[in-house]
């Protein structure tokens, strides 16, 4: 059968049946298995999971500690980033002060400054194992009381975590 066909058309032939074969190959290689008007998987804004670490430190780890709850109140302290820069210094967490119901004022008291200040620590600490927060957000909530009392009970000194 080859015999027949003159040399060059062999070739010829041959060139383009190669060139055809590595386009399809190329064209395979770069395939994608969604289309670009495919959407993405939405997810929750960073809005809502601060909103839900705020709360989760809160009602969990702190214990609905209606004390805290009430004097965040009263210092306008309403988001989650706003808590954050509170715990983060240690004078304005030791002078969170509270009215009683008699109309005295009461500050807190030495342990719950510690324990708050250690709700940031341990955020921290879950963040800087998962990974950076350009890679997302570390899920506390997965993390329940017992957990969070572990660390607490460990008094490891305050953890950092500075890409907040």
């Amino acid at each position: 059968f080859f015999s027949n066909i003159p040399p060059l058309y062999f070739t010829m032939n041959l060139l383009w049946l190669t060139s055809v074969l590595i386009l399809a190959v190329q064209n395979l290689s770069t395939a994608t298995l969604f289309p670009m008007s495919t959407k993405g998987r939405k997810t929750r804004s960073s809005t809502d999971l601060f909103k839900q670490r705020m709360t989760h430190m809160l009602d969990v780890w702190m214990e609905g500690d209606a004390w805290i709850k009430d004097a965040l109140t009263k210092m306008n302290v309403t988001n989650y980033m706003e808590m954050v820069r509170l715990i983060e210094d240690p004078n304005t967490v030791n002078s969170i002060k509270n009215r009683k119901s008699d109309g005295t004022e009461e500050s807190i008291s030495p342990e719950k400054a510690q324990k708050f200040r250690c709700c940031l620590s341990y955020a921290n600490q879950l963040q800087l194992r998962h990974g950076p927060i350009a890679d997302g957000l570390v899920d506390i909530t997965q993390m329940d009381d017992d957990d969070f009392r572990s660390f607490y009970i460990m008094a490891i000194p305050f953890v950092t975590y500075d890409d907040f």
